[in-house]
């Protein structure tokens, strides 16, 4: 017999807004011939049923039909069928459903209106009845709709978010119940917020390496931890400058035992990007930039010079030549260059020849008499490689 399915969502005695909940629960096999019954009562055991759902093939029930009633305690269970045998049903777990707001908005506290600040402030306000957490805002106007900050879910009754740019805000604080559902807006107060800069350079950078070429839109930044910092600002721009930044995002410092980084996103395209970090402060203060970092984005790798696009002036691949060699091939798409290598050995450990350059050819000086072994690979605009051809050999001798 299998054992009984575990119950993942909602969490026991969790306060929920929904009133056409979702169910969630694991996998209690891999054989696809399981399904589940669930049950959705609403007494402890589960006798008084207002749901009830077999043959169940998802790993989720959603609780449909009528809406379930605001303030009203439900319990449920499910239980495995493996088509011959039923497993025992899962513990029994508890949700209420809540669609009522808190009433009141909070009263704020600190910083007191229009008050001028130096370093990044402590948001406070006080407490509403019926509210277990609360949100705050901040934005470079009244309608909130630009340079807009908005919190997550808070515990505490203050708050301070990673310091903004030097400036006048508008901000303002709303209460939220267990249950997600938020209430009404405080009256907004004013802040003008002048931020001191952290004396020296930011922090060290790891890893992309400089100058790398990726195939990865999405990088991932990596540098290393500054002491003292609460959190860090990040840059991506095309132009060293950094005037119209692609990426600029500001994040908390993780974990001291976690090295500190962060993904680009929205996908970058195809070019060259400069990069730089600065640490923000206890006191949320941003410091200086890093030195600056270079990578490339390229996901078009140019196709290997094949055998059939090679040829030598003169003579063919491993045929006499008497004097000047001149080797060309065909050229590939998307390549801007090609790197073209001669030795006397065939593993061109110490090339004789090497050389890159847009042309499809190459005129070389006269060699002295033997065999020598060359190749070639192309290059897209922002240095990705392609493999290097095939080797190809040519005899050198005195007419």
């Amino acid at each position: 017999m299998a054992p009984a399915p575990i119950l993942l969502l909602p969490a026991n005695a969790q306060s929920i807004s929904n009133v056409n909940p979702e169910l969630s629960w694991n996998r209690v096999s891999a054989d696809p011939a399981y399904t589940y019954n669930v049950e959705v009562g609403t007494d402890a055991k589960v006798t008084a049923k207002i749901r009830t759902a077999t043959g169940v093939t998802d790993l989720f029930y959603v609780v449909s039909g009528d809406p379930l009633a605001s303030g009203t305690t439900y319990y449920w269970r499910v239980q495995a069928n493996s088509g011959t045998t039923l497993s025992d049903w899962s513990a029994i777990r508890s949700f209420k459903v809540d669609t009522v707001a808190p009433v009141d908005a909070p009263v704020l506290s600190a910083p007191a209106d229009a008050l001028v600040v130096t370093g990044n402030p402590l948001f406070s306000w006080k407490s509403v009845v019926d509210s277990g957490r609360y949100q705050l805002q901040y934005a470079t106007n009244s309608t909130f709709s630009a340079g807009l900050y908005e919190s997550s879910a808070l515990s505490t009754l203050n708050h301070k978010p990673l310091a903004p740019m030097s400036g006048s805000y508008y901000w303002r604080v709303r209460a939220l119940d267990l249950a997600g559902n938020a209430g009404p807006w405080s009256d907004y107060r004013t802040v003008t917020i002048y931020l001191k800069p952290v004396s020296g350079v930011g922090p060290q950078l790891l890893s992309p390496a400089n100058g790398v070429i990726l195939s990865d839109r999405s990088p991932t930044l990596f540098w290393k931890m500054a002491s003292g910092s609460s959190g860090y600002r990040i840059q991506v721009d095309q132009n060293s400058t950094f005037n119209s930044p692609n990426f600029d995002a500001t994040i908390p410092a993780p974990d001291p035992s976690e090295t500190p980084s962060v993904v680009v996103s929205p996908d970058l395209t195809d070019g060259v990007y400069y990069w730089r970090v600065s640490r923000i402060d206890k006191n949320g203060v941003q410091g200086g930039w890093s030195l600056l970092r270079r990578f490339s984005v390229n996901l078009v790798i140019p196709a290997s010079v094949s055998s059939s696009s090679a040829s030598m002036s003169g003579a063919m691949p491993g045929a006499s030549a008497a004097s000047v060699l001149t080797l060309t091939w065909e050229s590939v798409d998307g390549a801007v260059s090609y790197q073209m290598q001669l030795d006397d050995a065939v593993d061109f450990e110490s090339p004789l020849f090497d050389e890159s350059d847009p042309a499809t050819s190459r005129s070389l000086p006269p060699l002295s008499d033997g065999k020598y072994f060359w190749r070639v690979r192309a290059f897209s605009e922002y240095g990705a490689s392609s493999p290097w051809s095939e080797t190809w050999s040519v005899e050198v001798a005195a007419p």
